[in-house]
């Protein structure tokens, strides 16, 4: 019999693991259950933090772990935006369901390397049957395919990657890349860990609507050829964080085809859109693209932490990306086997595409159609409302599920644009819901984004009735 010292010191009898994972699962219900009625706002200070929690980690001694989960529900997860909450419109919602949730449980729970058909044959071909669910969506060739990363700025930030190893392997500093000054700033960053200068960005003109200006984009790019530089890559995008704008993708990819330039489409937020009929003909033109990112994490209704980059033509990640190693030989498989490390800048992985494919399975496409097309009508109803108020304006109408406004109760504009900024100060502190600010043509705005499909016409009435209410005590 094995001694005492060839134990497994992290090992947990079975029935504890049950009783652990039973008490996990039973605080998430709880959780969600109740979210509605909890504060869509809640932080700490810094302060706050340390009294609670100490200045640093203590584990000289073990926590029984149960003991150890309340607290952390209790003193942890309580402390947050909940960015699931009917309520919270501001910035990008993440309003995961609870069958991506089982999903992520059951990755985490099996633990399989995603990386490599060896490890997790039959995760990665579902990945892959996932992906290419996606690509068959955009509209994209038999050839396409895609990989499953972290989130959007790393999708981006591999497809800048591709596009320059495809056109122009060197480093040159006289490569542009164009997009509109809507753009993600996660392209920036994104062109900085490339290598690339910050002039070598070139910011696009938008038109009135805050869409890239087709024209100011032609004139940029013969500009540019004139002073001997090399035009690489147009981001364009299908769905702005600040507005929910779609670029013109037609003509964006006319101008790409006619210039040989690579077309990415950041359709992170709006990219979802394809996979409802209603609204699919908003990103008419993606089909054109190179590559696109998707972040099913925003309206796929997943857990943070999925991110999909798809390409016209698969063999572009594995040209970049398919280097081999001594140690990984046992991974070279069939001609019908896929690594996934091939297709992205990740050895070791999560299998991340699990938790879509199994969400997408259980809910079928109509159940996911209509939970993006409730996203479309929150968004229409709030301007709607926003329109039969005296004291709010609306800046740019629902388009992608997002609207945006402006206080306008007083005949000052100085006025009004502070109130538009504070009135958010206000809303957080109150905890009733959450918008977000940004900037439109040099003035503040607010942000509305309702897409969670827990959200009802009640709840947007209760936000602008309280937008309404702090912004008269700002006013006084």
């Amino acid at each position: 019999m094995p001694g005492e010292k060839d134990a497994n010191p992290l090992a947990m009898p079975p029935e504890e693991m049950r009783q652990l994972g039973y008490r996990a699962i039973d605080r998430v219900v709880e959780h969600l259950a109740a979210l509605g009625e909890k504060s869509a706002t809640r932080k700490l200070t810094g302060a706050e933090a340390r009294a609670r929690f100490g200045d640093k980690l203590v584990i000289e001694h073990p926590t029984p772990p149960l003991q150890l989960l309340d607290d952390v529900c209790d003193n942890a997860w309580s402390d947050t935006m909940h960015v699931n909450h009917p309520r919270f419109f501001g910035y990008i919602p993440g309003p995961s369901s609870f069958v991506g949730v089982v999903g992520e449980c059951l990755t985490s729970g099996f633990n399989a390397c995603g990386g490599t058909w060896l490890e997790s044959s039959a995760v990665t071909y579902l990945e892959l049957q996932t992906a290419r669910y996606l690509a068959d969506c955009c509209g994209l060739p038999a050839s396409a395919g895609g990989v499953f990363l972290s989130g959007g700025s790393m999708a981006n930030l591999s497809a800048l990657a591709v596009a320059r190893y495809q056109h122009h392997k060197s480093h040159d500093h006289s490569l542009r890349v164009y997009c509109s000054g809507q753009t993600h700033s996660s392209v920036a960053k994104a062109l900085r860990i490339l290598g690339f200068g910050d002039e070598q960005l070139h910011h696009i003109g938008v038109d009135a609507e805050h869409r890239m200006d087709i024209e100011c984009l032609g004139a940029a790019i013969t500009e540019d050829e004139a002073r001997g530089l090399h035009p690489l890559v147009v981001v364009a995008n299908a769905g702005t964080t600040n507005t929910g704008a779609i670029d013109p993708l037609p003509q964006i990819a006319s101008v790409c085809r006619d210039k040989g330039l690579w077309l990415h489409v950041d359709a992170a937020y709006g990219g979802s859109a394809v996979a409802c009929p209603s609204r699919r003909d908003l990103l008419a033109g993606i089909e054109l693209a190179d590559s696109i990112t998707i972040d099913p994490h925003k309206w796929l209704f997943q857990p943070y932490g999925i991110g999909c980059l798809l390409v016209r033509d698969t063999r572009t990640l594995t040209d970049l990306f398919g280097l081999r190693a001594t140690y990984l030989s046992e991974m070279e498989g069939g001609s019908d086997e896929v690594n996934l490390y091939d297709l992205g800048p990740e050895l070791t992985r999560p299998s991340r595409g699990l938790r879509l494919w199994f969400a997408l399975r259980v809910f079928g496409v109509e159940r996911i159609a209509a939970a993006i097309e409730r996203g479309f009508q929150n968004a229409e109803q709030a301007q709607r409302l926003i329109e039969s108020a005296s004291d709010w304006e609306v800046v740019t109408p629902a388009q992608m599920g997002i609207v945006t406004f402006r206080y306008a109760g007083s005949e000052n504009e100085h006025s009004n644009d502070k109130i538009t900024v504070h009135v958010v100060d206000a809303l957080i502190e109150d905890g009733t819901a959450l918008v977000s600010t940004t900037k439109l043509d040099d003035r503040p705005v607010l942000r509305m984004c309702p897409i969670n499909p827990a959200t009802n016409g009640k709840d947007i009435e209760i936000t602008l009735a309280k937008l309404s209410s702090l912004a008269k005590e700002l006013w006084q």
